[in-house]
């Protein structure tokens, strides 16, 4: 079943307020949408294909991008746990 058909089944089940949400679709341009999402702050998106069937397992059809961000530290010291390797 294509991914928009499980959508609008999931719509017509899910009540809003209930325990599970339903996500909000987001179609265009994915590296516009992930920009947002990284200069919002969220954690990240899932990707999925529209003409994707569900099966489980990975697979390349879905994907979860991740955003993040990498800073710089200088160590000013490490105190060590007795019995541990640095």
């Amino acid at each position: 079943m294509a991914l928009e058909d499980r959508r609008e089944i999931l719509e017509g089940i899910i009540e809003p307020g209930e325990n599970i949400q339903f996500s909000q679709a987001m179609p265009g341009d994915a590296k516009a949408i992930f920009h947002l999402i990284d200069e919002a702050g969220i954690e990240g998106m899932v990707s999925k294909r529209r003409d994707s069937n569900y099966r489980s397992g990975r697979s390349t059809n879905w994907l979860k991008i991740k955003s993040y961000a990498v800073e710089g530290y200088e160590i000013l010291g490490v105190e060590r746990e007795m019995g541990k390797p640095l």
